[in-house]
């Protein structure tokens, strides 16, 4: 009787009579509601009469399997490759091209150079490249507030995003493998959209997302390669320490680490495990920025590149393009 409108003689008898007798007639009647009631009428005031209609609750048990079965269909939304296998059909050596933080759209880019790298690389039968994070510079105002204005992006996001998609599918046959960086990722961290895996996914690219490991064959040799936008125990001394650390304190063995991010290329080859490894830094194409000049950095173009043998495990590593170019034949 809770919650249903009261009846006359109900309210008659909450004014007449006292609790026990008006509860032994009404039993499904509170006394707080008996109460109510009588003051109420008492100072000629009629309360508001509501019917609650019957309220459908969920089962916690189907909505337990049904959040697992959502998170599960979610998760593959975001996924990307954590292990990769990509195979290259050859039996002449090839060079893989690291280039990443092109920052297309930044007033300080030199898209000129970005054009021609891709250009080069996908007119090169022996040219092959792992596309790195913060292709684009995706400059997003309230992600980037702390960095003052949006003054030094000279295009719209969109733009960007157009002039990326235009350079992938310039280059899809020639990509290895492609990867999302921090600039790239502010829109999935605002909007839940991953722009770059978007890409991937239309030009059917093996997508590594902030990093993975590629299990590179080259002919008959297989050549781990292990990349990363970020890592930790980065030192403005040593550049290639934090791929060193990566391999010790990581999660992978690898032939190749690749850490990106940081604006000034690097490559060394170092010995670990009584392995011969290569330890990479990419550049940047954003080398006049007034964001690098405010706090004291200098960033440089640099696009590593190591030469992968076929019939034979042999890695040559190379500072630029023309070099490895030169080297190839």
């Amino acid at each position: 009787m809770a919650g249903l409108p009261w009846a006359t003689e109900e309210e008659a008898n909450a004014q007449a009579l006292d609790w026990e007798q008006f509860h032994e007639r009404w039993p499904g009647r509170t006394w707080e509601g008996w109460r109510y009631k009588k003051r109420m009428i008492r100072q000629g005031k009629v309360m508001v009469q509501s019917v609650m209609p019957d309220v459908d609750r969920p089962d916690p048990v189907k909505l337990l399997k049904a959040s697992i079965a959502m998170q599960k269909e979610l998760d593959k939304l975001y996924s990307n490759c954590n292990d990769a296998a990509v195979f290259i059909d050859t039996n002449r050596p090839v060079a893989i091209v690291f280039l990443s933080d092109a920052h297309i759209g930044e007033g300080g880019t030199d898209i000129q150079r970005l054009a021609d790298d891709v250009e080069t690389i996908a007119g090169h039968e022996q040219l092959y490249v792992y596309l790195g994070g913060d292709m684009a510079h995706n400059f997003i105002l309230s992600v980037m507030a702390h960095f003052g204005t949006m003054d030094d992006q000279i295009m719209p996001p969109q733009a960007q995003w157009t002039l990326l998609r235009h350079f992938v599918k310039q280059l899809q046959p020639s990509i290895v493998a492609m990867g999302v960086g921090n600039h790239d990722w502010w829109t999935r961290r605002q909007v839940g959209i991953d722009k770059v895996q978007e890409i991937a996914d239309e030009y059917r690219l093996v997508y590594t997302g902030h990093g993975g490991l590629l299990r590179l064959q080259i002919g008959q040799m297989i050549y781990p390669i292990y990349r990363r936008h970020k890592y930790r125990y980065n030192s403005s001394f040593n550049l290639t320490h934090t791929v060193k650390r990566m391999l010790e304190q990581g999660p992978v063995d690898f032939d190749i680490g690749v850490v990106e991010h940081g604006h000034v290329p690097a490559i060394e080859i170092f010995q670990r495990k009584g392995t011969r490894r290569i330890a990479i830094r990419t550049g940047t194409y954003l080398t006049a920025s007034a964001f690098a000049a405010e706090v004291g950095l200098t960033w440089d173009y640099g696009t590593p590149v190591v030469v992968l043998h076929p019939d034979q495990h042999r890695m040559t590593p190379f500072g630029t393009i023309e070099e490895a170019m030169a080297y190839l034949g």
